[in-house]
């Protein structure tokens, strides 16, 4: 059995409605997931959102994905960690989708489904997938060039030949 300030435990409290166990994994995992949304908003002009909102949004998110029972195999800090940095890359990737959209005039924004900002868990894929997923393209990303990564990242936000050649 999990001892009771365990990343596990805290989560079995929060699947229950405790809320002050969410509360306590906000304390804990805070400054690590601020940190993860900073890397994924650094080439995001910042006039829209930074990475403290990034990383509160997230919370926010998983917390209503607690009260909706939308959460199921998520059961220790591996598959929250996991959880969490997806939830921001889907919100930092909106962002680069919905300022895209208004660069070119379009008020109305696309997105991929299961990526909704109201939805804030992907049921096509999982926590654990996710982290793989994640950590493939920080290696592959991390095998390009330092001078061409910039222009990697804008291609998979989704820029265009023309906006990644005005952004660099």
């Amino acid at each position: 059995m999990p001892s009771d300030g365990s990343v596990s435990h805290l989560i079995a409290q929060m699947k229950v409605g405790d809320e002050t166990a969410f509360a306590n994994l906000h304390r804990r995992y805070w400054p690590r997931i601020v940190q993860i949304a900073g890397r994924r908003l650094q080439h995001v002009p910042r006039g829209n959102g930074d990475a403290e909102d990034m990383a509160q949004r997230a919370f926010i998110d998983l917390y209503r994905s607690f009260e909706q029972q939308r959460v199921p195999d998520l059961n220790h800090r591996h598959q929250l960690l996991a959880l969490l940095s997806h939830i921001v890359a889907r919100r930092v990737m909106n962002l680069v989708r919905a300022e895209a959209a208004q660069r070119r005039g379009g008020t109305e924004i696309r997105t991929i489904p299961g990526l909704s900002p109201d939805t804030a868990v992907d049921t096509a894929i999982g926590p654990v997938d996710e982290a793989i997923l994640h950590d493939c393209y920080e290696f592959y990303l991390n095998s390009v060039p330092e001078n061409l990564r910039q222009l990697a990242e804008l291609h998979l936000a989704g820029f265009t030949n023309r906006e990644i050649a005005s952004r660099m």
